[in-house]
């Protein structure tokens, strides 16, 4: 989350925060002065959809073009003005500052029926999921993960891109970095259809990976680990969307050579087909 501050008083120029401020996924959010009030500016600088929700925190003798709270859909390279304050009072002086939160994707869009992934691990080999949609669940508790899979595998297997996309997220040094505690080493990677999809828990990154790749289906992203808060070398791997202003995460089924569309079950095997 950013906040942002302007001020005015009558008859004393505003100390508006005249720089804009890098944020999430390339957002930057600008206040700019104007003879009559100010204006915020949104940009979207990053390659995914973002939704922008926008919130005060305090204000005195304010009028808006918006009413607060409100939301705000940036897609890749759009920039767009988010509100314009004022006084209500000519008379007097008014002062306002804000806050956003940033959510990834569209909350608009919907998942493209007919995507296909391919699995997210190179051969040879058959792994075990240990946790997945319909067996006892022990992390994936909640809608954002409900649809999550977990799959057994030794440390340093080769992690690849299950559907094309852009990268646009890349973590690691997970023993260093409270942010990184719960999924460790982790990429992802956003969709066409603004779904998105993580790959967690792993040793390293490909050293090729870089913010902004559009990256294809089988593309070599890393290699599984045991970072985080993991009980085991394995790979989580879910894909979600922005569902109305909820993350949530979608079913996925995978598509194989040999054996046609598997679904992922508890106790199951994928075996790779490369």
């Amino acid at each position: 989350m950013r906040a942002r501050h302007a001020l005015a008083a009558l008859g004393l120029a505003a100390a508006a925060l005249g720089a804009a401020a890098q944020g999430t996924y390339g957002v930057e959010v600008e206040s700019r002065k104007e003879p009559d009030g100010h204006r915020v500016i949104a940009r979207n600088g990053g390659r995914a959809a973002v939704e922008l929700a926008f919130s005060l925190a305090q204000s005195t003798n304010l009028s808006s073009t918006r009413s607060w709270p409100f939301t705000l859909v940036l897609h890749p390279g759009e920039t767009r003005e988010a509100v314009r304050v004022g006084a209500e009072r000519r008379d007097a002086g008014y002062a306002f500052s804000y806050r956003y939160a940033i959510r990834l994707g569209d909350p608009r869009a919907r998942p493209d029926p007919g995507a296909r992934y391919r699995l997210p691990f190179r051969g040879p080999g058959a792994y075990l999921v240990s946790q997945a949609p319909g067996g006892p669940l022990v992390t994936h508790t909640d809608a954002q993960s409900a649809h999550a899979i977990d799959i057994v595998m030794p440390e340093g297997t080769p992690i690849v891109a299950a559907r094309a996309g852009h990268v646009i997220e890349i973590h690691q040094a997970s023993a260093t970095r409270a942010d990184l505690a719960e999924r460790g080493n982790y990429v992802r990677i956003y969709h066409d259809d603004h779904t998105w999809a993580d790959y967690a828990h792993l040793s390293r990154t490909a050293p090729d990976l870089a913010l902004g790749r559009r990256v294809d289906a089988g593309t070599l992203i890393g290699h599984s680990g045991n970072t985080g808060q993991s009980s085991g070398p394995h790979l989580h791997f879910h894909v979600q969307h922005n569902d109305g202003g909820r993350i949530v995460s979608i079913p996925v089924r995978f598509h194989t050579r040999t054996r046609g569309a598997v679904t992922p079950t508890y106790r199951g095997l994928l075996a790779a087909d490369d």
